[in-house]
């Protein structure tokens, strides 16, 4: 099967929080995370199409500081998983709070490097 993704992706599973429309925050886990998108793993199904507004606590790379990226995704796809028992929800990400792309985008590569999916330049 050929990858069809634009970028590499990181199994890496990570709490993401899920606002939903009620205001209320439900927390999925993450089963893959890349530069332009995430797959969550949900007892619920979503529905194609749905945008959904997640945020997540990360690691400021090189600091012990902690920093919640904010951030809205389209749901792609959605499979069930028989392995996980539950379903797989891929998600595109849209757009970041603030300065969220540029926080989520670093952590993203550091993790990469760390974990030797990307291999470091220079």
């Amino acid at each position: 099967m050929t990858e069809k993704r634009a970028y590499p992706r990181l199994r890496l599973t990570r709490k993401v929080g899920v606002r939903l429309s009620s205001g209320e925050v439900v927390y999925l886990w993450s089963h893959d995370l890349s530069v332009a998108g995430l797959q969550l793993l949900s007892e619920y199904i979503a529905e194609m199409g749905d945008v959904l507004r997640l945020f997540l606590v990360l690691r400021r790379p090189g600091s012990h500081e902690h920093v919640r990226v904010d951030m809205s995704a389209r749901v792609a796809h959605i499979t069930y998983s028989g392995e996980h028992r539950c379903y797989r929800i891929g998600c595109a990400i849209l757009e970041f709070q603030g300065n969220g792309r540029a926080l989520y985008e670093t952590w993203i590569e550091d993790q990469m490097l760390r974990y030797g999916i990307l291999q470091a330049s220079g």
